[in-house]
């Protein structure tokens, strides 16, 4: 079963980093990244894996925190024609594995506990449209996870079963926006 358990000594060191880039007008790059490197140093009290198995989980990283996580966007917006403007982008982001749970590390258990992992993934999102040359208003056609990544997002032990969560499938839209002043 899940549970809230303080850890009485851990560490966590990382960064974060974000750059924009402007080469040439209206072509905009940006590109995030973010390190965080998590330990547990000593076990909590009658420390218990998810199989209700004893354990140590010294040494571990904590759940659902990916070592890495990132992101490239870029996006041309140029003169279409008469006061409009059309516009190109997309959007790579990534994250690397993590676990659901702190993991128990005995054989006999490991089979199960390999479905409490979460694979690292890398997404593609892209957008075209066309929008006023003050902003004022604008029309999106936008498709999320275009190569249609299966990923899954969450998993979590509860009594005698395991749960995963999948990330959303290929998903497209339009959006229509207009700003009020």
């Amino acid at each position: 079963m899940p549970s809230l358990v303080s850890i009485p000594k851990n560490h966590v060191q990382g960064g974060e980093i974000t750059a924009t880039l402007r080469p040439v007008t209206g072509f905009v790059v940006t590109a995030s990244g973010t390190y965080v490197d998590t330990r547990i140093d000593r076990n909590p009290i009658n420390p218990t894996g998810p199989y209700g198995t004893p354990s140590d989980f010294v040494g571990q990283r904590f759940p659902y925190t990916p070592r890495w996580q990132g992101s490239l966007d870029a996006q041309y917006r140029f003169p279409a024609f008469a006061e409009l403007y059309a516009f190109l982008g997309g959007t790579v982001s990534a994250r690397s594995g993590t676990t659901g749970a702190l993991l128990s590390g005995d054989p006999a258990v490991a089979a199960l506990e390999d479905g409490l992992r979460i694979d690292g993934y890398a997404l593609v999102d892209l957008r075209a449209g066309i929008e006023a040359a003050d902003e004022r208003w604008r029309l999106e056609l936008w498709g999320r996870n275009v190569t249609n990544k299966f990923y899954v997002n969450g998993v979590t032990r509860n009594s005698d079963f395991t749960t995963r969560f999948a990330g959303m499938p290929a998903t497209y839209g339009l959006t229509v926006r207009y700003r009020f002043d």
